[in-house]
């Protein structure tokens, strides 16, 4: 059984679900694109019950599926 976030990952991207690891990198794949990206944010908002600054929506915090959740940790624990 998946978690959340990788559950996510899969249901918006089925063609490359099967391939999604935590150091896939999702934006180079075509994974996130910035609906996408928006839909995700939504989500993280919603699931972990925090707020994603406009300033932490970069690359670097959406590449992989080990940078959201350190991103999600930095937040967590910014509360």
């Amino acid at each position: 059984m998946s978690d959340p976030l990788t559950e996510f990952i899969r249901t918006h991207a089925p063609h490359l679900a099967a391939d999604v690891a935590e150091d896939t990198p999702l934006l180079e794949q075509g994974l996130l694109d910035s609906l996408s990206l928006m839909k995700l944010v939504a989500f993280l908002e919603r699931r972990y019950r925090l707020v994603v600054p406009e300033e932490e929506i970069t690359p670097d915090n959406f590449m992989s599926l080990a940078a959201i959740r350190k991103l999600i940790d930095s937040l967590s624990a910014a509360k």
